[in-house]
């Protein structure tokens, strides 16, 4: 019966060191085998990051010449645009005015009884083909005289309209019942060369007598660059 018992221990026993040996093998096929796929989806990993970084760098090379050639326009419009700007020559600060002339309601107006008045300027822009206008106030009791001239040429000459559209004598608290209006007046389309004598002559009149005229307010000459 011991004799049983001992070849029965030495088989069980034999069998285990058997499977552990096995489970060994096993362990060690795996393990070798998951390094290897470690490190290929290492290098797989590797190449595509370093694929990524050259596409990144490729996409972010083209924006920033896309970045330059959209300031290149940018400046060269605005340029353009500086080109073609309008001229506004201002009745206060850029014409020489003589003693006539005065502050009257918030445009340049002759005094009372100065009869008539002259501004000048040499023109500023570059010579060309300009629109000229004539930003005039107009009043409710007279239409007074203007004239424009260009190297002694007269361009444009005639009668500010009035402000009401008909002449009106008698307006009790006219800053509110008859505003003066602030339009504009074409003065045609002319040859300018640069530097050349830009001149405006107003004259006052009294339609309802003595006691109040028009001035001949107005504010500038805008020139616009005609292509």
């Amino acid at each position: 019966m011991k004799k049983v018992v001992s070849t029965l221990f030495t088989v069980a026993l034999s069998l285990a060191l058997a499977m552990v040996s096995a489970s060994c093998d096993q362990v060690e096929k795996v393990a070798s085998g998951g390094g290897g796929d470690a490190k290929t989806s290492s290098a797989k990993s590797s190449t595509g990051q370093s694929g990524q970084d050259v596409s990144s760098d490729t996409e972010q090379e083209a924006n920033d010449a896309k970045d330059e050639e959209s300031e290149f326009i940018e400046v060269a419009q605005a340029d353009s645009r500086q080109q073609i700007e309008k001229i506004r020559l201002s009745a206060f600060t850029d014409f020489s005015c003589s003693k006539e002339w005065t502050n009257r309601d918030g445009g340049l107006g002759l005094r009372a009884g100065a009869g008539s008045g002259v501004c000048r300027v040499a023109f500023p822009g570059a010579s060309g083909s300009y629109r000229v206008t004539l930003m005039a106030q107009l009043e409710f009791d007279g239409n007074p005289k203007f004239k424009i001239d260009v190297d002694g040429s007269t361009i444009a000459q005639g009668n500010y309209p009035m402000s009401m559209g008909k002449l009106v004598c008698d307006c009790p608290n006219w800053r509110v019942n008859c505003p003066d209006r602030i339009v504009p007046i074409d003065a045609g389309v002319h040859d300018i060369k640069q530097g050349a004598s830009i001149e405006f002559v107003g004259a006052e009149v009294y339609p309802c007598g003595g006691n109040h005229g028009a001035y001949a307010k107005w504010h500038e000459l805008v020139f616009t660059p005609q292509e």
